[in-house]
């Protein structure tokens, strides 16, 4: 029953061809078992002792060699694979495997379809892109430096323009922010000049008599600057005039203007 119950176990963890024999075997013990009469003496002790040891020991060794003989066929194979792969590797180089003509046709019909497909720009293509774009761009960045150049000689000339024609007229000319109260589209700059008149106007209406430049310039500056302006002023009675501003002279009886 030992030596039964031993290659049973050896046939449960035997490859093939080792697991089918080992299956015999137990498949024989069993039937010489069933074969035995029932009044039959049992075997000595000793050699049933002997017999399982070199049973025991035979089929160690067999499964021995049979794990090797499986890592052998594993190391074989991928040794196998490795060399079919190198191989196969050498004579596609060599042109051996496929046609040289064949694979270089191969290629350049698929350099032709990314070319196509505009996802493979030729070196040639690309040299030539980038030497137009940097003419291009030094051409664009030349033309927008001189368009700059002129626009701000031409702001310049219309800001002295604008100058000229307020020097001539008596007109209070800003003080600060020259460039930008009197630059701007004709619009903008007609607009500007109509507040500072309206404000002119409106201190004369007020009674305030101010023959002094420095003080009218104040008239270009921004709103909230201006009340400020305004209310001091209005603080200085030497700047209200008793009679009707700008009327030709004082009325009967009255203080005479005093202009600042």
């Amino acid at each position: 029953m030992q030596q039964r119950s031993a290659c049973d176990s050896a046939a449960r963890i035997s490859i093939e061809p080792w697991a089918t024999h080992y299956r015999q075997i137990v498949a024989d013990c069993d039937k010489a078992l069933a074969d035995l009469p029932a009044d039959e003496s049992p075997v000595e002790e000793k050699h049933q002792s002997a017999l399982a040891s070199l049973f025991v020991a035979s089929s160690g060794l067999a499964i021995m060699l049979g794990g090797a003989l499986e890592t052998e066929k594993k190391n074989a194979s991928t040794a196998l694979n490795s060399a079919v792969a190198l191989e196969i590797q050498k004579k596609i180089t060599a042109g051996e495997l496929i046609a040289k003509e064949a694979l270089n046709s191969a290629v350049q019909a698929e350099i032709k379809r990314l070319t196509d497909a505009g996802e493979f720009v030729p070196k040639a293509t690309v040299t030539q892109l980038c030497s137009e774009a940097n003419t291009n761009g030094m051409a664009a960045g030349e033309t927008k430096v001189r368009n700059e150049i002129t626009a701000e000689k031409a702001a310049a000339t219309k800001v002295n323009e604008r100058k000229a024609v307020l020097q001539t007229a008596s007109f209070p000319i800003p003080d600060t922010d020259v460039e930008k109260l009197l630059g701007g589209t004709d619009e903008e700059f007609a607009a500007r000049k109509t507040k500072a008149e309206q404000r002119i106007a409106g201190l004369k209406a007020k009674g305030f008599a101010i023959n002094s430049a420095a003080l009218l310039t104040n008239v270009w500056r921004t709103d909230a600057e201006y009340a400020s302006f305004e209310k001091m002023i209005g603080e200085i009675p030497a700047l209200k005039s008793t009679h009707e501003p700008f009327a030709g002279g004082p009325a009967a009886g009255g203080a005479p203007t005093r202009m600042i």
